[in-house]
């Protein structure tokens, strides 16, 4: 097997970023020129696992996307889904902080199998398919915002498009300080900007004290201060329907129609969309489009 671990002691993330600090005017004519060239040159964008979404709600290269969700309502899952879907036409790069690298290699295989149950044999064949396309990062603990930069910026200039950072609550002191969140996040920014990739944040959301769960919060909730909203290219909130799920789970009879989670899109800077995607879960944890689970599926093997 090929040694594919994250090197990024030698990154100089002030050298990296410098030319993104410079401001100065420019004639009219530089802006026509970069206009020109993207007309020629649209930006890429990273489609979802779901078909209706398709030039409504992709992950565009050039800065982060905001995933967010209170605690258990799936965030962390529907971000793996979307990486793994992501995989089967860019490389893609893995941060998974707050899980351990077995049990997000076991729901990975599950997502991409779309069956909770799979042998060994296809797991392997899975492995080997993913190879190529994913690099993990091997760490379960809180990091600093620099190594997560740094790890970032590594992954970019290793050809990842696509990179999932999972999730804020792991980078040491960001939550806690303002400063230090929008320190953070606008070097994100700038990193997706100047590598021209996607980075897929995934942070929590405010509980609010008189409905608690029961209600899908807004961009609003996310923790932390507006700047976090502000600097991203998209907003998404995953929320679970529990009341409901119990009932399905005791036999109790419910609406087939009625989805399981709602995806909220509720910033969206590259696309016109805004508003809700109904969703229903399938046993390999996977997220779907229909009322019928039916899986889109990553690849067949």
């Amino acid at each position: 097997m090929v040694n594919r671990r994250f090197d990024f002691s030698s990154i100089d993330i002030q050298e990296e970023l410098a030319s993104l600090e410079a401001t100065e005017f420019v004639s009219w004519g530089d802006w026509h020129g970069k206009y020109l060239h993207r007309k020629a040159n649209p930006v890429t964008t990273i489609r979802t696992p779901f078909n209706r979404l398709g030039g409504d709600y992709e992950f565009t290269v050039g800065g982060y996307h905001l995933l967010g969700g209170y605690s258990g309502h799936g965030k962390s899952v529907l971000a793996l889904q979307c990486a793994l879907y992501a995989a089967k036409e860019h490389k893609v790069a893995i941060a998974s902080l707050e899980m351990e690298p077995e049990a997000v290699a076991e729901l990975s295989y599950q997502l991409v199998a779309g069956t909770n149950n799979v042998d060994e044999k296809y797991a392997g064949k899975i492995s080997r398919w993913l190879e190529d396309r994913v690099m993990a990062y091997d760490r379960l603990d809180t990091i600093a915002p620099d190594d997560a930069i740094a790890m970032v910026i590594a992954a970019a200039k290793a050809g990842c498009k696509l990179i999932l950072l999972d999730s804020l609550f792991m980078i040491e002191s960001v939550c806690q300080d303002t400063e230090a969140e929008q320190k953070f996040t606008q070097r994100l920014a700038n990193v997706g900007k100047k590598f021209r990739v996607a980075i897929i944040l995934v942070h929590h959301m405010k509980k609010p004290d008189n409905v608690g769960e029961k209600k899908i919060p807004s961009k609003a909730g996310f923790i932390g201060s507006p700047h976090m909203v502000n600097a991203s290219l998209s907003c998404a909130i995953v929320w679970r329907d529990f009341e409901l799920i119990a009932m399905r789970d005791q036999g109790m009879p419910t609406e087939d129609h009625l989805p399981d989670v709602m995806l909220k899109v509720d910033k969206n800077r590259h696309f016109k969309f805004h508003g809700l995607v109904p969703l229903y879960e399938h046993s390999s944890r996977s997220l779907c489009e229909s009322s019928k689970r039916q899986v889109n599926r990553v690849v067949e093997l």
